[in-house]
């Protein structure tokens, strides 16, 4: 079965019971947010590899003064990951 966007990875539709949100930072949060920024900035607007640079120079200036005891993000997952 194709996965579509808003399915889960057995193809059934997600239901707010589905989502979790986080505000901890976790190994590869930060890598698939400027993957998915710089996609969708690619297929939207027609911006390139520089884009995603910039957008990734600005999480490198947010994670060298991050602290996990007063900063927070939100991550919104399902508990299959998709």
């Amino acid at each position: 079965m194709e996965k579509k966007s808003g399915q889960t990875s057995q193809g059934r539709d997600i239901t707010l019971a589905d989502v979790i949100i986080r505000t901890d930072l976790r190994p590869g949060d930060m890598g698939f947010v400027i993957h998915r920024h710089g996609k969708l900035y690619q297929e939207e607007y027609g911006y390139g590899a520089a884009f995603e640079a910039y957008v990734s120079a600005g999480f490198y200036e947010f994670y060298e003064n991050y602290d996990p005891r007063i900063d927070r993000g939100g991550y919104a997952s399902t508990a299959t990951g998709s």
